[in-house]
């Protein structure tokens, strides 16, 4: 029915909560007002960077808190967010795959249909199942769903289950938000019907965006997230290229992302600017061979270390193409001081104000323009770094992810009604 990716290590919550980190011993232990579960259920589909932009720290935050943990994927674990050789028990274990990022102390299952070929819906139909056995061992289990299909699987396994834990939502750039928003209203009815209450507690978006694409509604109060950037990126030294480099990438396979990646590297490489364009994001089938032809030369996206190396040596970002969820690789540029240029989005003008942080363009030609003005700038490009790191440590920094996660998993008080501070309420989701 499922198959079991790693079991946990018993005394990874214990180094966890032992071991120092950036905020000191506060950081470290949830504030004792704050009431958390003992036990949190993920449920996800295809991890891609969208989810475990989030997860992988979220899992760390509740890792720390002495929150027992368990994810539960309905796809495939993609190669870019596969670990090998992980660590446990300070010794590490070769040929032991489970996704990058994800805390040590996470059992985590990787859903198949028991037998006959693993479809889409077999493989969902098989994360029910793993899900209701859990729920039953785990009856006070909170259920945190990322992506709106986890949504409704979680919500009919619960109600088979008869699990009595709080149930979190987060969409993650749902297409039901975007292309599929029609789709995305009767679905959500649909979830009401199958919850046969209020369908979720909380709303947890990491992206203010997001918030406001949410559908208006009276039910489930909306907490913003932020994701975070790894620390590596803000700790990266500048230590630019001799010549100029500018860095640009997607994290999703995308042909419009590689072709106007593929003609910015032409048109920087002429005899003026003399810039050469390196490939930061993902390579999927569609772009790995348009990328071959323009001679572009692509890092992994998947190693932080030496993401925020390469970082380090660019002189510019160009984040490509306008973003339909939380632009993390122009997030992790904002922390490392590159200064950057994108493509106009809600999402992107989410993270850069425009002339300030960076430049927002309304096409290729303007991307071009601001690109070349960066590299010719030596001042320029340092006031927009530094501006744009600034803003990153306001906004991106774990210690703050820390609070706000642990603000939106716990209960409220039990003198007060169920509702978030209003300061951090948005419209309310669900009709």
């Amino acid at each position: 029915m499922f198959a079991l990716g790693s079991r946990p290590d018993p005394s990874a919550r214990r180094d966890a909560s032992e071991a120092a980190d950036v905020g000191g011993a506060s950081a470290r232990h949830p504030p004792a007002a704050l009431q958390l579960p003992a036990q949190v259920l993920h449920l996800a589909g295809r991890l891609n960077a969208e989810v475990m932009g989030f997860l992988g720290p979220a899992s760390t935050v509740l890792e720390q808190a002495g929150i027992q943990q368990m994810l539960i994927t309905a796809a495939p674990l993609p190669a870019d967010f596969r670990a090998h050789g992980v660590e446990e028990q300070g010794q590490e274990t070769p040929g032991v795959v489970r996704p990058r990022g994800l805390a040590r102390s996470v059992e985590w299952l990787e859903a198949a249909p028991p037998r006959g070929r693993p479809t889409p819906w077999r493989r969902w139909r098989a994360a029910g199942d793993a899900l209701i056995v859990t729920l039953r061992r785990w009856p006070q289990a909170a259920v945190h769903v990322h992506g709106f299909v986890a949504a409704l699987v979680a919500l009919r396994a619960r109600a088979r289950a008869g699990g009595a834990g709080f149930v979190y939502y987060s969409p993650h750039g749902s297409a039901s938000l975007g292309r599929l928003r029609a789709l995305g209203g009767l679905l959500q009815s649909l979830a009401r019907w199958l919850a046969g209450t209020v369908p979720f507690h909380r709303v947890i978006t990491s992206c203010a965006v997001e918030a406001r694409l949410l559908p208006q509604a009276r039910t489930a109060p909306v907490h913003l997230a932020e994701s975070p950037v790894a620390q590596a990126f803000f700790a990266q030294r500048r230590q630019p290229a001799h010549s100029p480099m500018v860095l640009a990438g997607v994290l999703e396979d995308g042909l419009p992302a590689a072709e106007r990646v593929a003609r910015l590297a032409v048109l920087l490489g002429d005899e003026v600017v003399r810039a050469r364009v390196r490939w930061v994001g993902l390579v999927g089938p569609g772009t790995a061979p348009l990328l071959r032809a323009a001679g572009i030369e692509a890092g992994p996206a998947g190693d932080e270390a030496a993401l925020a190396a390469q970082m380090g040596q660019a002189w510019v970002f160009v984040a490509p193409v306008a973003a339909s969820r939380f632009p993390l690789l122009l997030a992790q540029a904002m922390a490392a001081s590159v200064p950057c240029v994108a493509l106009a989005s809600p999402f992107n003008g989410a993270l850069l104000k425009d002339g300030e942080t960076g430049f927002l363009c309304r096409d290729l030609e303007q991307m071009l323009r601001r690109t070349r003005e960066l590299v010719e700038s030596p001042a320029l490009r340092a006031r927009l770094g530094e501006a744009a790191r600034a803003e990153a440590a306001r906004r991106f920094d774990e210690r703050f992810f820390r609070q706000a996660l642990l603000l939106g998993y716990s209960a409220p008080p039990r003198a007060q009604p169920p509702a978030v501070p209003e300061w951090r309420m948005a419209a309310p989701p669900w009709p």
